[in-house]
């Protein structure tokens, strides 16, 4: 069965995996605020992940298989310009009451203890009646995903030579070499 509202409300995890849930829903930016904090400004307004999950059971855990597609407004770190990074991304999590033992998952599932998630604040309840709340879980596996430095290919790049020296930031304060590069084209 086809789930929608499952992101952002608390799910009965457990249910939805006895059931052998697929979602597929597009989670905003706007529910995502430690993906927005990075994001350039003017693309969190309107933008938005897709999530595909298939959400099954796995002995006495539960199985979540998922894909996440989406097209984040960074900053490049090399010419400070705007730049599309494109994420496309397949996981595996494990969600359990208890740590699995060593050697016994699948080395696709990444477990994650619903005790950590209850810690957390994005889960409640106990056993069968546990809810858990997708999206924080879903933004850690955005994060991960983020270049921590992202950069153009180099075509795209503004940052060749003096371009790069006499870019002022937002309009407002000149990069510190661009003192350093009007200095060498007028060598008065």
């Amino acid at each position: 069965s086809l789930m929608s509202g499952t992101l952002t409300e608390p799910v009965r995890i457990y249910e939805l995996a006895a059931r052998s849930t697929v979602v597929d829903e597009f989670l905003d930016f706007s529910d995502l605020p430690r993906l927005a904090a990075i994001l350039a400004p003017e693309k969190v307004e309107d933008g938005s992940v897709r999530v595909e999950l298939v959400v099954s059971r796995a002995d006495e855990s539960v199985a979540v298989r998922g894909h996440l597609e989406a097209a984040l407004g960074l900053q490049c770190q090399r010419c400070l310009g705007p730049m599309l990074f494109r994420l496309d991304h397949d996981f595996c999590w494990m969600l359990s009451e208890t740590e699995t033992r060593p050697g016994t998952l699948p080395s696709e599932f990444e477990p994650i203890l619903l005790e950590d998630c209850r810690a957390e604040g994005i889960a409640r309840g106990e056993g069968r009646d546990t809810t858990l709340k997708l999206a924080p879980l879903l933004e850690d596996e955005l994060m991960l995903q983020v270049p921590f430095a992202p950069t153009h290919d180099e075509e795209a790049c503004k940052a060749t030579g003096d371009a790069f020296a006499a870019r002022p930031v937002d309009g407002e304060t000149a990069h510190p070499f661009a003192a350093l590069a009007a200095l060498r084209k007028n060598p008065d």
